[in-house]
């Protein structure tokens, strides 16, 4: 069993927390804003004893969409599972998610992952392709999601 609790500024969302059955936190996550925007998340995820276990900060575009974040341990080390930059198509939706190395400390993508859409006729998006390239490997993976959408009148 879990409760949760919201915190306003407002209307402005600023905190949204959970705690287990013993009150012991759970999830902790910050919102900062910047020109009345969403600016910055601090999102901090705990152990079943209560301790930190693990953050993510996150950066927000000009449109409220993630486009940086990356982890850090409890000790405040690179959480070793790498830093994420995205990019949106014209109509919002994920483009790429290039990869970094949060250890070389270079602005170096290590990988990226490429999507492209196939929508139907409303514009509703049934096929989703997913390529993802190393940086320096030829191999690259191939990932294809379908979906069916039915429509009532």
């Amino acid at each position: 069993m879990r409760r949760g609790l919201e915190e306003y500024d407002g209307e402005r969302l600023i905190r949204i927390s959970s705690f287990d059955s013993d009150d012991k936190p759970r999830t902790n996550k910050i919102f900062e804003y910047s020109d009345n925007r969403l600016a910055r998340a601090d999102s901090q995820y705990y152990l079943a004893d209560g301790a930190l276990g693990e953050r993510w900060l996150t950066e927000y575009d000009s449109d409220g969409r993630i486009a940086r974040t990356y982890g850090l341990k409890a000790d405040g080390s690179p959480l070793g599972d790498g830093k994420y930059s995205f990019e949106y198509d014209g109509r919002g939706r994920r483009a790429k998610v290039w990869t970094y190395n949060e250890f070389d400390g270079s602005n170096t993508a290590s990988s990226v992952t490429i999507y492209e859409y196939v929508d139907d006729e409303l514009g509703n998006w049934i096929e989703q392709r997913k390529r993802h390239l190393w940086r320096n490997d030829s191999y690259e993976s191939k990932n294809i999601t379908t979906r069916k959408l039915t429509y009532h009148a």
